[in-house]
């Protein structure tokens, strides 16, 4: 059985005490989640069907930070179970998904994937400033007056740019702004 060197970094948990027992790992799980966490890897267990799943794990100074993880099961010759899988870290993720959540105002660029709008608020005020070579453009300029108008509005604005924004955009501009 193999467990990656990673499982220190994510969980704090020395490869040994990982392999020893199911239990050292849920101790990491997040209290709300780890009921949730036991069904989904007992269902697949049981079932012998791939899981995916989302939870919340303690970090240093009681810091939680987002997990995905999936595998997929195999029942050994002695009956025993183990899974193919890996886990990643999406707190990066979960928190722009929060940002997306808490925005009154989205200034978004053309080139920004139709899916990360699906994340904000249906209420949210959207306002497309894309640049299009053979179409309508804002420049600059107008981008910045209207991330500081709606500030000034009191309104939680999320600016939305496709690429990397400090190669390709204005990002830097945007932020003194």
């Amino acid at each position: 059985l193999f467990v990656s060197a990673g499982v220190s970094t994510l969980y704090g948990l020395e490869r040994d005490a990982a392999l020893a027992s199911f239990d050292n790992f849920i101790a990491r799980v997040h209290p709300d989640d780890r009921e949730r966490v036991r069904a989904v890897v007992a269902d697949s267990a049981k079932r012998l069907v791939p899981y995916e799943i989302e939870y919340r794990i303690h970090g240093k100074g009681d810091v939680s930070r987002w997990m995905r993880g999936s595998g997929t099961p195999e029942r050994r010759e002695d009956g025993s179970i183990v899974w193919n899988g890996f886990t990643i870290d999406v707190s990066v993720q979960k928190d722009g998904e929060q940002r997306l959540q808490e925005a009154d105002v989205l200034v978004v660029d053309r080139l920004v994937n139709p899916a990360i709008l699906e994340y904000a608020r249906r209420d949210a005020i959207r306002i497309d400033v894309g640049k299009d070579p053979e179409g309508p453009s804002t420049d600059q300029g107008e981008i910045n007056r209207i991330l500081i108008r709606e500030g000034l509005k009191g309104h939680r604005v999320a600016r939305l740019k496709g690429g990397d924004a400090f190669i390709f955009g204005r990002a830097a501009e945007e932020m003194t702004a």
